[in-house]
């Protein structure tokens, strides 16, 4: 079943010389980088932001995750149940790692070439991390009990602080291009 929550290596690379409380601040911090990130980068409000990044901080103390890591889920997923239904038959792996590929307007994850969904539209500061490193991977298939109608697709969006750092890294080293370019054409 897609639900262990096993820690897997994927997820799992915390700094063994940090101390509990270490680490556990690194995240907090890395939660604000995100949260500030967002803010900037999409229409979500603090609010949503602040509860997002404390449910983030939640999921990485609890799968000892290397860094800031956002939990979701996947919508579309109405549509592609047949794909779904074939993840959980196969019982494929939790912690994989998804190709999001932007198409249509939106940003969607495939497992091995199979659509299984596309990011919540307020999850548009991803756009950005794209070209940088950011990764999805699947976390479970939901709703496989006799009680839910529908299958769903939960994920986690990864290695989100580096990418903000590469992306803000580019944007500053574009800025400065930009400045020196500048100079020469007025001087």
């Amino acid at each position: 079943m897609m639900t262990s929550t096993k820690v897997r290596h994927d997820l799992s690379n915390s700094d063994a010389k940090e101390t509990q409380d270490e680490y556990t601040r690194r995240l907090v911090t890395e939660a604000k980088l995100w949260s500030s990130y967002a803010q900037r980068n999409s229409n979500l409000g603090a609010s949503r932001l602040s509860n997002m990044a404390l449910e983030a901080t939640a999921f990485c103390l609890r799968h000892n995750a290397a860094s800031i890591a956002i939990p979701t889920k996947l919508v579309g997923t109405k549509s592609l149940q047949e794909a779904l239904e074939s993840l959980v038959m196969a019982q494929a792996a939790p912690w994989r790692q998804l190709e999001l590929t932007a198409s249509r307007g939106r940003i969607e994850a495939y497992y091995e070439g199979v659509l299984l969904g596309w990011l919540w539209s307020g999850h548009v500061w991803v756009w950005p991390l794209l070209t940088v490193g950011i990764e999805a991977r699947l976390i479970a298939v939901t709703g496989t009990d006799a009680d839910w109608k529908w299958l769903g697709c939960n994920v986690v969006l990864t290695n989100v602080a580096k990418a903000i750092d590469a992306v803000t890294v580019r944007m500053s080293t574009q800025e400065t291009t930009d400045i020196t370019h500048l100079s020469r054409v007025k001087g």
